[in-house]
């Protein structure tokens, strides 16, 4: 057989080496072209915000695994991966609507829990070293885990200190891949963190719990795991989206624009102008706190509501764009307004983006103030009865 023909690579359990290294390029070229089939194949799909994090983060990430524990990943693979979550995160919107700083951090300071790439291969990469000082001395027998002691050095008196040994050779400097273990240890300040049993999940969220933040998540309703389950995805998303000012109307002036699914700040052409009460700003936070025709519709909501639960609540921009109760008051005591704001928001949302698409007002807004005023007052009612009839407890009924 001429030699020119015989595979100058092996595939060994998914992962590609040939005579005398892993070929770097070769793996992480596969696992990308896996993701971008993933991708391809439900990019378009009606799903919500929520709905793509949680498929990106069970059917794309995972194809890290293999090769992240094993390979250092470079800044070139970093931007492909990117290239091709973020833009099927917020598809069919070409530009982004939130930085991905904001994207990726942790779900308890405001994020979508949408993982770093970089340092999810880094605490995929560390994660080596619990299977490296996670035995006894007495274990330590095969090369692999006598050349892993070697590359670590004196350093392992920081990590396991009775695996160190004075029988043991020490390299000078560890090589590449040792040396992005140790940094990554390094960045883990917390004296307490155990590595014998660490898992990938801790170890990433050790490394990012110091993110700093303007939001305070924790008091936004919509992502208590105990109360979430009462507002519909739209709902959730166009409540993240307002916290964290992820709508970019003004990107899209006077371009060309086709129709995907329709979904709320998604599918709209802005002009200068508020396509409602025809000032000079078009933006979220306009829309929903300062354009005068939908004051309105809140002064009218929060009668509703006041009305309905025999309580005095006062609506403010806190509680309209980032769904955060005053701090003196109980959050489950603000389920059914937090419900009523945002039923009003994905209305208004939508009254905007038809607008805006239709590039005129239909018909009167006193019309439209009636229509959004009524249908939300129906749907609010139909909430507390279904909420008395799911908790049992009539004081939400008047």
């Amino acid at each position: 057989m001429d030699e020119n023909t015989i595979e100058n690579c092996i595939k060994i359990l998914g992962i590609f080496f040939n005579d005398t290294t892993i070929l770097d390029p070769k793996n992480w070229d596969e696992r990308i072209e896996k993701m971008r089939k993933i991708i391809m194949k439900h990019n378009k799909r009606d799903i919500s915000i929520f709905g793509k994090v949680k498929l990106i983060n069970t059917l794309i990430l995972p194809h890290l695994n293999v090769v992240g524990r094993i390979q250092k990943i470079t800044t070139i693979q970093i931007k492909k991966i990117n290239s091709l979550i973020f833009p099927f995160l917020w598809f069919p919107r070409k530009i982004e609507q939130c930085s991905r700083e904001k994207v990726t951090l942790l779900k308890k300071n405001g994020g979508l829990g949408i993982p770093d790439i970089k340092s999810r291969c880094n605490a995929l990469f560390v994660s080596r070293l619990a299977s490296i000082v996670g035995a006894l001395p007495h274990e330590i027998t095969e090369p692999w885990h006598r050349d892993a002691l070697e590359q670590i050095g004196t350093r392992i008196l920081r990590i396991t200190p009775s695996l160190y040994s004075n029988r043991r050779l020490n390299a000078d400097a560890p090589d590449a891949q040792y040396k992005t273990i140790l940094e990554t240890h390094d960045s883990i300040e917390q004296e307490n963190f155990v590595w014998k049993k660490a898992k990938i999940k801790s170890i990433y969220h050790t490394m990012n719990d110091n993110q700093q933040t303007t939001v305070t998540w924790p008091e936004i309703l919509l992502q208590d795991d105990k109360t979430k389950a009462f507002f519909t995805n739209t709902e959730r998303e166009i409540a993240w989206r307002t916290t964290h000012n992820a709508y970019k109307w003004e990107k899209f002036k006077n371009r060309n624009h086709t129709q995907h699914s329709f979904i709320p700040g998604f599918d709209t052409i802005s002009s200068q102008h508020c396509v409602i009460c025809n000032s000079d700003e078009d933006t979220i936070d306009h829309l929903l706190t300062r354009c005068t025709h939908v004051r309105e519709i809140w002064c009218k909501i929060n009668t509703i509501v006041n009305t309905l639960t025999s309580r005095r609540f006062i609506f403010d921009n806190n509680q309209i764009l980032r769904n955060i109760v005053p701090q003196d008051e109980e959050r489950a005591s603000w389920l059914i307004p937090l419900k009523a704001i945002n039923i009003v928001k994905v209305n208004l949302i939508f009254w905007h983006d038809s607008l805006a698409l239709a590039k005129a007002v239909k018909g009167p807004i006193n019309l439209w103030i009636k229509r959004i005023t009524t249908e939300a007052e129906k749907d609010i009612k139909s909430f507390i009865a279904n909420l008395v009839s799911i908790k049992g407890d009539t004081a939400y009924q008047k």
